[in-house]
Formats: C-alpha cells, structure tokens, sequence
C-alpha cells in the first residue's frame, strides 16, 4: 500500500506507512513474564492495513462490550445487515460515497423514529468489481432491535416484508432503482462475537482494491480521504477515542498477579533481520527499579538498596546491566548488587 502510495505522489504518507509499528513498547515483568503492549508506534493512516486491523480488533471488542453490559440485552434482537448500491466508475466514487453516508443519516433517523431500531453500527467498504473498472461501495450494519417489534406485522426485517426496507433504503438514497439489501440475524452467545467481527473486519479491507490501475487508485484515495470509514450510535454508541488511542495505561511498577518488578521494553523493527528486535532503556528501567526498590522497602521495613533482589542459587541480590553497541553486539555484566562489579567478566554475545 506504501508503495502505491508513492507511484502516485503521496510520498509523505508512503514513508510514514512503510514505517508503521516499526516501535513497540511493552510493560513485562520480571517475575512471571506477564507482557502488556501499552503503546504501538503507528502511523495512523486510513488505508494502512496494520492501522486498520488494529482499529478493526478495538471497534469489535468495543461493541461486544456494549452489547453485553447493556442491562436490557434480554429484550433486544440484533440484525446484520448489508446496505449496497449500483458499481460506480472510480471517477464517481466519491459523490456515491457522499450519498450512501447520506442516504444512511436518513435511514437510520426513519427507522430510529418509528423504533424499529434502539442502536446501531456501520462500517463502509469499497471493493472493485470483477472487471476493475467499476467501484462497488456499500455498508455493513450491526442493528439493536427490540424482541417485541419482531413479533408484530409488518416487521421489515423479516423476508415477506423486506420489499419495504429496500423502498426505504431507495428513498433515503434518491435512487430510481431498487438497491440491494441482504438482512440475517445474529444469535446470542458466539454469534454475536462472530457477527461484530465481521462487520468490524472490513475496516481493513483496503487491499480489496488490489488489481486496479494507478488512476483508478487516485480516485479511490481522494474518496474516502476524509470520510468516516465507521461510526455507531443510539445504545450501541462507543466513544471514538476509544478506538482511535487504543494505548494502554502505564502499569505501576508492581505486577497486579504475582508483585515482581515491572520493567519497560522496547521492540524496534529491523530491516535486515526482518524481525524486532529487543531494545533496552537503562536509564528508564534504572528508575523504575528504584521506584520498585523504596516501595517495597516502606512495605516490608527491610533494608534494600536501590536495586531489585533477584533469586540466585546463594539467595544473594545481583545486578545486570545490559546494553548494545549497535554492531550487533549486545554486552552484560554482572555482580553483586551494591558493590563494584570490576572484577565481574564482561560477557559478549553475537546477534
């Protein structure tokens, strides 16, 4: 995607995407190894398939949150739905885009108002038609219904009445054509997570525009450039910097499960190996092990220095220090804590 960023003149955003999450920051601890990724160095664009994916995961996860915490979860349905339109040339990609967000806005107002509906989720998704040549723009809905519309005549998601969902649909779009409509419904349970899953997925799907030509590619960028890829509302309404900063909070310098010392690492992308590869912060970690050292200090009264005991085979507290030359060379030394670690070995270690 960087690449056919580029071909066309965006070379800022190519560079930026071709160096996502090229940075990981992760709290573990030294005791039990428990890792938290508390910040992902990412570049943020739309069309980035890393940034999209994991937007995608935090929007599902988010929403089956919603879903499952809603005290009347009981007395709700929950329908999938697929709102779609007539291919477009690339051209005219973004006028239809403008009108499918439109002709939503409308939908969901009518059906909210005649309370059809108590909360809703929709993600657009642009894929290209077999022949290259045409634009296919639709959207994927998650709908919150009530159990007790289902059960009266009409109800316009069951098959005998869709006819009118779809006149609907038309006249929210302002079409003189019958668009299409497909309408399931989602079990309890597993379903459900499988049902937000899927409608959460296609936020990454940029790369169902593979296979068209450079021009083609242009129209597409400029057309979803500021357009809101997804968006929720009524009860099923999640806060947008929920999913748009999905870092974790920083964990104290204990560890919650077993109360080993909590220790920053940072993981960077390299080129050659194709691989991360760790990266240590003394300075940040000598801190926090001082921190970690006076608190456990003040809670059990016993005399420590400033640095972590560590369990040996004498039981004796030891200090390492770990750093890299940037030749690949990664350098430990060892001794006894508090004391000068001159006479300790030096120890290298290739790769």
């Amino acid at each position: 995607m960087a690449a056919r960023l580029k071909a066309i003149g965006e070379r800022g955003r190519a560079y930026r995407m071709a160096n996502c999450a090229d940075t990981i920051i992760s709290d573990v601890c030294g005791k039990c190894e428990k890792r938290e990724i508390i910040d992902v160095r990412r570049c943020r664009d739309r069309l980035c398939p890393i940034c999209a994916w994991r937007r995608s995961i935090t929007l599902s996860k988010k929403l089956v949150e919603v879903i499952e915490t809603n005290p009347q979860k009981d007395d709700h349905k929950y329908i999938a739905l697929t709102l779609a339109v007539k291919n477009v040339p690339w051209t005219e990609l973004d006028k239809e885009i403008e009108r499918i967000i439109y002709g939503w806005k409308k939908l969901q107002q009518r059906l909210r108002r005649a309370g059809t509906i108590t909360g809703w989720a929709r993600v657009l998704d642009v894929s290209r038609a077999k022949d290259a040549k045409t634009a296919h723009p639709h959207l994927h809905c998650i709908l919150q219904t009530p159990k007790k519309y289902h059960e009266r005549e009409p109800c316009i998601f069951k098959p005998a009445w869709q006819p009118e969902l779809i006149r609907q649909w038309q006249d929210s779009l302002r079409v003189d054509y019958e668009p299409s409509v497909y309408v399931r419904t989602i079990g309890e349970g597993a379903g459900m997570k499988v049902a937000v899953n899927h409608a959460a997925k296609y936020i990454t799907k940029a790369t169902n525009i593979d296979g068209i030509g450079d021009e083609e590619f242009t129209h597409y960028v400029n057309a979803v450039r500021h357009v809101k890829t997804w968006a929720t509302g009524g009860e099923m309404r999640v806060n947008e910097k929920d999913i748009e900063s999905e870092e974790t909070q920083k964990a104290d310098d204990t560890c919650n499960d077993c109360g080993g010392h909590i220790y920053e690492m940072r993981e960077a992308w390299s080129t050659e190996k194709l691989e991360y590869v760790i990266k240590v912060d003394l300075d940040y970690n000598k801190q926090r092990s001082e921190n970690y050292a006076q608190k456990t200090k003040a809670e059990s009264g016993a005399e420590m220095g400033n640095t972590v005991e560590a369990e040996t085979c004498e039981g004796r507290p030891v200090e390492v220090n770990i750093s890299n030359s940037g030749e690949g060379n990664v350098y430990v030394s060892i001794g006894v804590c508090g004391k000068n670690p001159a006479g300790s070995e030096r120890a290298t270690a290739q790769g």
